[in-house]
């Protein structure tokens, strides 16, 4: 949807075959350093 000065925001939309089309809202991403990953996401 738009890019931010450190990562993007998406609009996530879904046509389900069941329920037809959802709206999730916006989802923010930002852009890690991989020790920034590493510290937040992996975990040891």
């Amino acid at each position: 949807m738009k890019e931010t000065k450190d990562g993007f925001i998406w609009h996530r939309v879904e046509d389900t075959f069941e329920e037809g089309v959802k709206d999730f809202g916006l989802i923010e991403f930002k852009a890690l350093t991989l020790e920034e990953y590493n510290k937040k996401v992996l975990i040891w």
